[in-house]
């Protein structure tokens, strides 16, 4: 596999895997995706990794932020300059 990823991750953009002659064959036909059903994964016919539990339409539970993940409130002080007196406001 450590060959798929330098093969994506080459500094030049010509030079990456999908980029040489066989274009994203060349992915395709790696090795490690030797048991990977393309034909049914560009018909849209995968099955998801990952299902999380969801209890109705509106159930947004599973993108809830923890207090830890959110990031640093920098306090803001005017600078006086007026640089934002056309902005609208609320």
């Amino acid at each position: 596999m450590e060959d798929l990823i330098k093969g994506l991750c080459e500094k030049d953009p010509t030079s990456r895997l999908p980029m040489k002659k066989g274009g994203t064959s060349n992915i395709k036909q790696h090795p490690w995706y030797a048991k990977f059903d393309w034909p049914n994964m560009e018909k849209g016919l995968c099955d998801a990794p990952y299902k999380p539990a969801v209890k109705g339409k509106t159930d947004h539970s599973n993108f809830n932020a923890h207090k830890e993940d959110m990031p640093p409130v920098l306090p803001y002080k005017d600078p006086g300059t007026g640089w934002d007196k056309d902005f609208a406001t609320c």
